[in-house]
């Protein structure tokens, strides 16, 4: 996400902090990531009973994992 002239990996974690050789630091920008843009999101949307909107970031979300978890990329 950008805001203004910064790109967030993050909700609170700017790309440009980002330490690649970290890995346990890695995992948890992940986690932020995966939280702070999917999955919060997702539980909104659903409690405001937008139950198709939250339903596609959930899918979304789930393709974000399999795409960074698997080798290959899933078949189009």
């Amino acid at each position: 996400m950008r805001i203004g002239d910064v790109l967030y990996f993050a909700p609170k974690i700017r790309f440009a902090e980002l330490d690649f050789n970290d890995v346990p630091a890695l995992v948890r920008a992940f986690q932020s990531r995966v939280e702070g843009f999917y999955l919060d999101p997702a539980a909104r949307a659903l409690a405001a009973g937008d139950g198709f909107a939250g339903g596609l970031v959930c899918c979304a979300a789930i393709e974000l994992i399999a795409k960074i978890s698997a080798n290959n990329h899933p078949a189009a």
